[in-house]
This record gives structure tokens, C-alpha cells and sequence, in this order.
């Protein structure tokens, strides 16, 4: 059994000012230009929409979903800790149940994305020689995985836009790779105690002591007009199927 030192994780919500940040409703004006010909021009009549992520935090069979972040329809941001249980002593390769929802807490539909970070800290200081890829989120399969090259920062983007009071699964365990027992060091020694000799030994691993800090951010964008909404407010082009989401780019 490895025991990692108070691990510590964070959950963030975050908070996009930009026109996709809003429900939009599509109208089309049309004015003359000096040579006759008509200019078809879109504008936005825009209301807020808001999101949350909620963890259950139950210790039994009976569900106790809270609220740990989210946007409200104003633009403000708060947050609170991830509860993950069951974690003072983990055993590598298992995995422990963890379940973190989607709620559009809104009045409008919306498209939703949540951006991971992970990563491990010695100390008070980020240790960069740790892969944080070790530390392994089991989503949903409702979701689009966009990795970064280097491996701490992962964007999921759910695929089907969510309706008012609407939820999504996101999370729903947590484990390790068999990297984290890797062994640093066994030690043994031998003393004498009136029955006879004592052999102990002692093993030190890699990540003794290490805490590891797991971040996200959620947000979202209305479903009207959601290819050009994803566009303006996370900078990839998507592909849809229908109304599902199939890919981004």
C-alpha cells in the first residue's frame, strides 16, 4: 500500500466573457447597398445562461450530490474542494468510485466543456519529472477528449447539448498507474532483543510523500447557432451529427 501525504484537489470553475458565453437568438436585418444589392447582416438577442459541476458525496448507498462550481447567470465564479474518498493509502492499477455530474442550472440549452488539469507537487512546488498521465479519471462516454502534448491538461466537451435542469455524467472513478509503486529504495537491518534477532526491512517509493492536485473548469455555450458560438468562445471548429457534437478541431 502506498500512502500519499494529503493529496489535494481543486475544482475551479471558470468563467468566459465572450458572446458565446450567451443564449442567442438569431435575427436577420437587411440593408441596401449603393448598387442595389441587399446585405444579409446576424445580431444577438442574448440572455445569460449558467452551469454547474456537483460531486456526490455521499458515504453510503444514498446519493448526496453538492454543488462544488459553477457560473452563475450574473458571470460570478465559486468553487470548492473535490471530496475523493477512500485515498490515504492507494493501491496501484485500482480503481475508486468517484462521481462528478454536469448540471445546466440554466433556463436555455447549451453545449458544456470541462477543462482538467492534473499534476503532481513536492512540497509547495509543481514536480514537472512526475507524469501526470499516472493519475487516471474515468469519464463517462459521452464525451470528447482533446489532450495537450503534454499531458496535464485534457478539455472534454459533452457531445449533446443540454436542456434546462439537464444532467451529465462526467466522472465516475478514479485510479493510478502501476507507475506510482515504483520502488526507490529497501533498506534492512538487523538488532537483538532478548528473544533472539529482529530483521526489518523498508521500502521507499518513488512517490512517497508527493501530492498530486487535480483542477477544472467548466463552462459552456448556447446550442443556438453552436458552430459559431463554439468557435467564438473556445476556438475550435466542430463537427456535428444532427445536434451531437462529433468532433473538434
Amino acid at each position: 500500500m502506498i500512502k500519499i501525504k494529503n493529496p489535494l484537489f481543486v475544482l475551479a470553475a471558470g468563467l468566459l466573457l465572450v458572446a458565446g458565453s450567451t443564449f442567442g437568438v438569431v435575427t436577420t436585418t437587411s440593408a441596401q447597398k449603393a448598387d442595389g444589392a441587399k446585405v444579409e447582416g446576424v445580431a444577438f438577442s442574448t440572455a445569460k445562461i449558467s452551469v454547474m459541476l456537483e460531486e456526490n458525496q455521499s458515504t453510503d448507498e444514498t446519493p448526496d450530490f453538492k454543488k462544488v462550481a459553477w457560473m452563475d447567470a450574473e458571470g460570478n465564479t465559486e468553487s470548492s474542494d473535490l471530496k475523493f474518498t477512500n485515498l490515504d493509502h492507494i493501491t496501484p492499477g485500482e480503481t475508486y468510485e468517484e462521481d462528478v455530474r454536469v448540471v445546466n442550472d440554466s433556463d436555455y440549452p447549451e453545449y458544456v466543456r470541462v477543462v482538467v488539469r492534473k499534476y503532481w507537487l513536492k512540497g509547495s512546488d509543481k514536480d514537472s519529472s512526475i507524469d501526470p498521465e499516472i493519475i487516471q479519471l474515468h469519464k463517462t462516454g459521452e464525451w470528447i477528449e482533446q489532450d495537450s502534448t503534454s499531458g496535464e491538461e485534457v478539455i472534454y466537451y459533452y457531445k449533446k447539448p443540454l436542456n434546462k435542469g439537464e444532467k451529465a455524467q462526467f466522472i465516475n472513478g478514479i485510479s493510478f498507474d502501476e507507475a506510482i509503486g515504483k520502488i526507490k529504495e529497501k533498506t534492512a537491518f538487523e538488532y537483538d532483543v532478548p528473544e533472539g534477532k529482529v530483521i526489518e526491512s523498508k521500502t521507499t517509493y518513488e512517490y512517497d510523500g508527493k501530492q498530486f492536485k487535480v483542477e477544472m473548469r467548466v463552462d459552456s455555450v448556447q446550442a443556438s447557432s453552436a458552430d459559431q458560438a463554439i468557435f467564438a468562445a473556445w476556438g475550435v471548429e466542430p463537427e456535428f451529427s444532427g445536434d451531437t457534437l462529433t468532433g473538434v478541431k
